[in-house]
Parts: structure tokens; sequence; C-alpha cells
């Protein structure tokens, strides 16, 4: 079986080179590490704003509201 010449004209050249891809491949490890390295930082923020969200709720307000009025 000897048609890889048949294979080769198959597949184009490819659009991005082995350095882009290499490079891009470098840049994405870089990001997901700065990600991972924030998460607790996210972490925080979304539990300060979930706490301040229970807070200042709407019908909390809104029963406030009527509790003084009684």
């Amino acid at each position: 079986m000897t048609w890889s010449w048949n294979r080769k004209r198959q597949h184009p050249e490819p659009l991005v080179t082995a350095e882009q891809s290499a490079e891009a491949r470098r840049e994405g490890e870089e990001d997901l590490a700065s990600t991972r390295a924030r998460g607790g930082e996210v972490t925080r923020l979304s539990n300060h704003l979930r706490r301040e969200r229970c807070e200042n709720h709407f019908s909390a307000l809104v029963l406030r509201a009527i509790q003084e009025r009684r």
C-alpha cells in the first residue's frame, strides 16, 4: 500500500504555523494560570455580592416597610 503521496494532496498546508500555534498554546496556558490564581479573589467577591444581595433584597425591604406601618 503505497498511497501516502495521495494523502499529502488531500491535506492542504495549515493556515497557522507551528510557531504561531505554540505561541497561542503558551498564552492560553498563561491565561489559565492567572485565572486559577484569581480563583480565591473571585470566590470572595462572589460571596460578598451574594451576601449584599440577600441583605438588600427587595422583598426584605417591602417586609420591613410593612412591619413599620403596623
